[in-house]
This record gives C-alpha cells, sequence and structure tokens, in this order.
C-alpha cells in the first residue's frame, strides 16, 4: 500500500477497512471518531490508499485461485470421466468448465483491448 500522504493512523484504517472491517469497527480499534473515518474517506490519498490495498488484496487473492485451478481442472476432469458419475454430474461438470473457458477468454480480450486503448491515450500525451 502507498503511504504517501498518509498519517500511520490512516495506513491502519486502510489496512483494516480491507482486511474486513467496517467503519465502526475501525474507529473502535484505532480509537477514533467514526465520523473521522467518514472524513478520511473523502480524501484523494486515502480512496487511492484503498484502491491501491484492495488491487493487491486481490492480486493476492487471484494468486491463491490459480495455486487450486489445477486441483479443480482435475476434480472437475475426474467427475466427467468417472463412469458411476451420474450423468447429470458430467452434465454440470462440463458447463462449468466451458463456462470458465469463455469467462476467461472474455477477460483476456477485454485485457487486450484496453491496454490498446491506454497505449493511445499514453502516445496521445
Amino acid at each position: 500500500m502507498p503511504k504517501c500522504g498518509l498519517t500511520l493512523k490512516q495506513q491502519q484504517a486502510v489496512n483494516l477497512l480491507i482486511g474486513g472491517r467496517n467503519a465502526a469497527q475501525t474507529a473502535r480499534e484505532l480509537d477514533l471518531h467514526e465520523n473521522t473515518l467518514y472524513k478520511w474517506n473523502k480524501l484523494p490519498e486515502f480512496q487511492d490508499a484503498l484502491k491501491q490495498a484492495e488491487r493487491e488484496a486481490m492480486r493476492a487473492v487471484s494468486i491463491s485461485l490459480l495455486g487450486l485451478a489445477e486441483k479443480a481442472t482435475d476434480t472437475l476432469n475426474g467427475v466427467m470421466d468417472k463412469d458411476s458419475a451420474r450423468d447429470s454430474s458430467k452434465v454440470r461438470a462440463a458447463d462449468i468448465v466451458l463456462g470458465r473457458l469463455l469467462q476467461t477468454r472474455e477477460l483476456l480480450e477485454l485485457e487486450e483491448r484496453i491496454s490498446k486503448l491506454e497505449e493511445r491515450l499514453n502516445d496521445k500525451k
């Protein structure tokens, strides 16, 4: 999390909020008035820090999920290949695999399009 422009209490508030605490819990834990948090939340540097912390948390979750991807794929593959599995289970497993494949493809295409747009914007500056 970027530390620029934030006090130690503000940095701690960002960490607590990103960690799942609500405003009341965060204020209580940091010995602040809840209104202070609401005022901080209006500050651009506080909002930026929250967004950055959220991005970092999402990256960590994504990495964790990537670690489970092979196991999940193997599980779905096992259900689809298992002779004793009910047809409905096989169909559901196939539906999950195909659905995730399409979602992944769409996300990759969107990332590519956004990258190209960002490059164009940067070239114009």
